[in-house]
């Protein structure tokens, strides 16, 4: 005898809970009408991160599970960032807004706030390893420090698994190897920041993102700007900095392209005077 096909199968069980199929074409009409539920109701995790710190990681932690994207690209400051209404549309729609905090997206706080943004910062880094700067600010910039910044990783794990059940020993899986990646990482730096001389280990960048990398890994770190590029350098700053270099004999100062260059050229006419 001719075993049914499983199309005849999946028809006949249609069939058997209720559905009457009049003819063969509308039987595969609500075949594909309940194929195109299950689907939707598999639909990837709408996930917006604001930077790619976010997105990166929260991409390998989610896998399928997640579509996730960064609001604010490569190039672009996270301090002075205005959405524009595409933007805002972006945040809308997202099913999940992922956001570093501690006044990282200065411009942006009060939109993050209305839609109901998950702030990773204070849910992953202890207020005891936090740094702050004048009048009592936070340092944003916790990503400098591997070891602080996998402890983002179970966070976003239990948000996303919160949201796509189905999906949680994947997204378990996902996250154990994205800590051990971590913490492969942060040992790496260690070994590499070791090879330099002590006296050698001095860092200067023209904005004040690195004292949670200089904390970790030994280095003295010195800036122009402050925690925000909001902030002005001062003639103390430059005139500070520019000493350091001179007196320490620093082969190399960092810019992020972000910063005005102009901050830098008087940098290197200071230290030439110093």
């Amino acid at each position: 005898m001719r075993r049914p096909c499983p199309w005849n199968v999946l028809l006949g069980g249609v069939i058997m809970t209720g559905w009457v199929l009049r003819t063969t074409r509308a039987g595969m009409m609500a075949i594909g009408l309940l194929a195109a539920g299950s689907a939707h109701a598999q639909e990837p995790l709408r996930v917006l991160a604001t930077v790619g710190m976010v997105g990166d990681l929260a991409a390998r932690v989610a896998g399928p599970c997640a579509q996730v994207s960064s609001l604010i690209g490569a190039g672009a400051d996270p301090h002075l960032f205005t959405p524009r209404p595409s933007d805002l549309r972006l945040l809308r729609d997202a099913d999940l807004v992922a956001h570093v905090g501690h006044g990282l997206e200065g411009k942006l706080a009060e939109v993050l706030a209305r839609v109901g943004s998950l702030e990773l910062g204070p849910l992953a880094v202890p207020d005891t390893a936090l740094l702050r700067g004048h009048g009592d600010a936070v340092d944003p910039h916790i990503w400098m420090d591997v070891g602080l910044w996998s402890g983002i990783v179970p966070v976003v794990a239990a948000a996303i698994s919160a949201r796509r059940p189905d999906c949680g020993a994947d997204i378990a899986n996902r996250a154990a190897a994205v800590t051990a990646e971590l913490a492969y990482l942060d040992a790496w730096v260690r070994d590499s920041i070791a090879t330099i001389p002590p006296t050698a280990r001095v860092l200067v960048t023209a904005h004040d993102a690195f004292a949670y990398y200089g904390r970790a890994y030994g280095l003295e770190v010195a800036a122009l700007q402050g925690f925000s590029t909001e902030a002005e350098a001062s003639i103390a700053d430059m005139a500070g900095t520019a000493q350091l270099v001179a007196s320490r004999g620093v082969p190399a100062v960092f810019v992020e392209t972000t910063i005005n260059p102009r901050s830098i050229e008087a940098l290197v006419e200071a230290t030439a005077r110093a």
